[in-house]
């Protein structure tokens, strides 16, 4: 005890310490003092991704956010995860740097014996972030906190092994349904065990997708999915997919008859399930979202299926994320956005905004227009990007809703540049105007559908508020149209969803019509539970 109450004494001196919780290290601090999150950030090269906070007791939590029942019988209940909540902007009670420029954080509530008694010692929320290098997996031993975190001031451990590191699960609530909506499958949760109807004999293993990555068996009738991976961009991340990968074998018994994996030819896993000798299937990207709430619903009867992300590779080799099913025939489409620089454009949301001026106006028109998106340019860059647009030069179209979230957000200047992935969603719910009903004009032909975005903007001096309000809307009347159109039930999934405003909206107006809808709530909703579409996919395709 003598040594919780020094590290207690260290986080009140500002100081960054590692303690050993139960899936592995977590890294601690001051989140009331501005400074030490500073450096937490630099330290970590974590620029303006949220920080969760722990809190001694739901009395706590309600200092620094809003917390409603559901909320709080979440945040209470015996699996403990985050819970994404409303922040309250109150002085001195959270450092603006903790979750900067959103009105979202995410708090949890201790949940090991440790936790307890370092709050005996402590009158305020500490900062609690995974101990990890970026993209890299939770460390589990203290050898690896001083290897590759030499910054943390000091380490509490002890002697308990953790065996397979796992991180703190995520979740938020839904209004729509009061539902607990799963955004991060970990502690607590995971494995989560899912019964199937099918009668295959066959035991299968899919491997989901590069980002957000998890894997899933199929056995004696049961889809078990993985806890929450991690991104796949590092050597260590991969290990430590193989690593999962061999414990579940091992304790499960099992071995496969056949694997399921992505159809992008550059995904690690792809790549690794290539090398295996097994017989082997893959599943377009979108369509496995599809079968992941297909899986959680056990639904089997046809659906009408949107799959809204940020990017992944179509049957046809461009780049979706805009996608509407009925049944397994992809049947509408956002038309897509040529994305300058490739890859770089997912960084830099002003390049998508820049494609869609360069759709409408010519090269002078553009370096005449007064938008803020196009002065975050100088203005050899722009005659450059516009060379590459011209020409299709490292600029593959992408039908994708996250990269028009992207651009939303740069043509209302609030990001140009991001630092994680979904911070342009974020932002924009930040400054959804609920009072706002207007949207922008749009029209669907021959299975594509078209926004009229930049028609608008550059005729009307819209606030940054209304544009993205009207976004949002927007996209609730399309699906809304959709769905009216066919009149069966509808699937709603893939990362865009987690945008809690987005879905409420969606889910508000589809009850008005009496249009049944599923979205996942148990599952991750995002990459997260590609295997688990993978799996279900081949379990109805492969009978």
């Amino acid at each position: 005890q003598n040594h919780i109450e020094k590290i207690a004494s260290h986080i009140k001196n500002s100081k960054i310490v590692a303690i050993k919780s139960i899936g592995g290290f977590n890294l601690i601090c001051d989140s009331t003092c501005s400074e030490v999150v500073s450096r937490l950030r630099v330290f970590k090269n974590r620029p303006s991704k949220p920080f969760a906070v722990m809190c001694k007791d739901a009395l706590h939590v309600k200092s620094i956010a809003k917390l409603s029942d559901e909320e709080q019988g979440i945040l209470c209940s015996k699996e403990a995860p985050i819970v994404v909540l409303k922040k309250l902007h109150v002085e001195g009670i959270l450092s603006e740097l903790v979750a900067p420029k959103i009105d979202r954080v995410g708090c949890l509530l201790p949940y090991s014996g440790l936790h307890h008694i370092l709050f005996q010692y402590l009158d305020t929320p500490i900062v609690c972030s995974s101990a990890n290098l970026s993209s890299e997996p939770i460390i589990t031993t203290k050898e690896d906190i001083f290897k590759k975190l030499p910054f943390v001031d000091f380490v509490l451990d002890y002697d308990r092994e953790i065996i397979n590191g796992v991180d703190d699960s995520l979740v938020q609530v839904v209004n729509s349904k009061m539902q607990m909506q799963m955004l991060r499958l970990g502690r607590g949760y995971a494995p989560k065990v899912i019964k199937s109807s099918s009668t295959c004999k066959a035991n299968i293993l899919a491997v989901g997708a590069s980002s957000k990555n998890a894997i899933a068996l199929y056995l004696n009738g049961n889809i078990i999915l993985s806890p929450h991976i991690g991104d796949l961009e590092s050597l260590n991340a991969f290990e430590f997919f193989e690593n999962t990968l061999k414990s579940f074998e091992r304790f499960y018994n099992f071995k496969p008859d056949l694997i399921v994996h992505d159809m992008h030819p550059s995904y690690e896993t792809t790549i690794w399930a290539k090398k295996q000798d097994v017989k082997r299937v893959h599943v377009e990207h979108h369509l496995a979202h599809i079968y992941a709430c297909r899986a959680e619903f056990n639904i089997t009867q046809e659906c009408l299926g949107f799959s809204f992300d940020g990017t992944g590779y179509g049957s046809d080799g461009e780049l979706r994320g805009g996608e509407v099913y009925l049944a397994d025939e992809r049947i509408l489409h956002f038309k897509p956005i040529k994305l300058l620089g490739s890859h770089k454009a997912i960084k830099e949301p002003r390049r998508v905004a820049l494609s869609m001026l360069f759709e409408h106006l010519s090269l002078d028109e553009v370096l005449r227009v007064d938008l803020e998106v196009v002065k975050a340019f100088t203005c050899n860059e722009i005659k450059m990007l516009h060379q590459s647009y011209l020409r299709d030069l490292n600029a593959p179209k992408s039908s994708s809703v996250g990269r028009l979230f992207d651009a939303i957000a740069s043509f209302s200047n609030l990001l140009h540049r991001s630092s994680y992935e979904g911070e342009s969603g974020l932002l924009c719910e930040s400054v959804y105007e609920t009072t706002c009903r207007d949207s922008f004009d749009y029209e669907i032909v021959d299975g594509v559908i078209e926004l009229k975005i930049v028609e608008s903007i550059l005729v009307n001096d819209f606030s940054s508020s209304t544009i993205v309000s009207m976004f949002i809307n927007t996209l609730v009347d399309i699906i809304v149209e959709i769905s009216r159109s066919k009149m069966i039930d509808v699937i709603l999934s893939g990362g865009v969803f987690q945008n809690r405003t987005l879905l409420e909206l969606t889910c508000k107006a589809l009850k008005k019509y009496e249009i049944s809808y599923y979205y996942q709530q148990t599952t991750s909703i995002n990459d997260g539970s590609i295997a688990l579409g993978q799996i279900n996919y081949a379990l109805f395709t492969q009978n």
